[in-house]
């Protein structure tokens, strides 16, 4: 791992041995969550911390989800126009335009373009309107018998529950052991006003990628539902719904709309040498790995040199903004009406 090498070449006292993979994987993946939620990092996170995303949506599917790896989406662009982005709470302010979409104003074009924060969700797709089968394909051999969790409701209304072999305790969901080529769930679940259809997927590690599409009982069609990665556990993507979209034929394609997006990467562990680093300047991931280390030792003089060492670490990570953007680069966003955004301290 090339953290304990350049640790190793610089005397630095992680505490580890180089060749322990497992524990140094640990110790950087803490460190990344650390610099990453800090209340010290700009708003767009760090260097190498975000990306640009693009989705296709229409006025019958007009939702935007972020993949695993997705903390927020940072700005939003609908046919090459900026929109604003409300949070979850915009829509319940007194005198606001209240929640969206208007059922009575469906396909008209009318009022402003937004985006609004739907929080988090379980799936990357939707749940087609009639009870649906679950059906699951494990793509490595060697993960079947390995363990699936699909929570929701049925087409009754009811909570999917099963008993836990391992504890003999009852659990939402429905427990799925993958099988090749797939494996179907029993229930059907259902998406309905007030029945949320599919509120959970769970999964052990894996070796590869697992994919969850969904079949009509009846007639057998089925249809993409979701996809987890090997390391993913739980699924949970943010969603946006993008309100009042371009109704002219001219500013879609095939009745879709352009959504360009810039995200900001989201906390996910590394486990092995190749993995990515979110966070991709080593010798600030050194520096707060000894601020761990410091931190746990019961005594002041261990205290303040963690302090220090984390510090330095901000320092690092500011510096490399610098380095890749520059000093007089212009401002991300500029208040004109109201008064502007407090600023930001930085470690010196």
């Amino acid at each position: 791992m090339q953290v304990a090498n350049y640790a190793q070449s610089v005397g630095s006292p992680l505490g580890m041995c180089v060749g322990n993979i497992p524990a140094l994987a640990g110790l950087v993946n803490v460190a990344t969550e650390r610099l990453i939620s800090d209340p010290m990092a700009p708003e767009e996170g760090w260097w190498g911390g975000w990306a640009k995303y693009v989705f296709n949506v229409s006025p019958t599917s007009p939702y935007i989800v972020g993949g695993r790896g997705v903390a927020r989406v940072i700005v939003l662009d609908v046919n090459t126009w900026p929109v604003k982005i409300q949070n979850g709470f915009s829509e319940f302010l007194d005198y606001g335009e209240g929640l969206q979409p208007k059922p009575c104003k469906e396909n008209i074009c009318n009022g402003f373009t937004q985006a609004y924060d739907r929080d988090t969700v379980p799936i990357l797709g939707t749940l087609n309107p009639t009870p649906q089968i679950i059906r699951v394909f494990p793509t490595d051999p060697r993960d079947v018998g390995k363990t699936v969790i699909v929570q929701g409701t049925d087409q009754n209304g009811q909570t999917v529950t099963s008993t836990d072999p391992a504890t003999n305790q009852t659990i939402l969901g429905e427990i799925l052991t993958l099988a090749l080529p797939f494996v179907d769930t029993v229930n059907q679940f259902l998406t309905a006003p007030n029945m949320p259809g599919i509120t959970g997927l769970q999964k052990d590690a894996t070796f590869g990628s697992v994919t969850f599409f969904q079949a009509d009982p009846n007639t057998g069609d089925t249809a993409t539902l979701s996809s987890m990665e090997p390391s993913e556990t739980t699924a949970q993507y943010r969603r946006y719904f993008v309100g009042n979209l371009p109704c002219r034929p001219a500013c879609t394609t095939n009745g879709q709309t352009q959504v360009t997006a810039m995200v900001k990467f989201d906390y996910v562990p590394i486990a092995s040498d190749p993995d990515y680093l979110l966070v991709p300047c080593v010798p600030a991931l050194i520096a707060e790995a000894e601020s761990i280390r410091m931190e746990v030792m019961d005594n002041e003089r261990a205290q303040a040199i963690g302090a220090a060492k984390h510090a330095k670490a901000l320092q690092l990570l500011y510096g490399q903004l610098q380095h890749y953007l520059g000093n007089e680069r212009p401002a991300i966003s500029v208040s004109l009406f109201g008064p502007r955004r407090t600023l930001r301290c930085q470690p010196i």
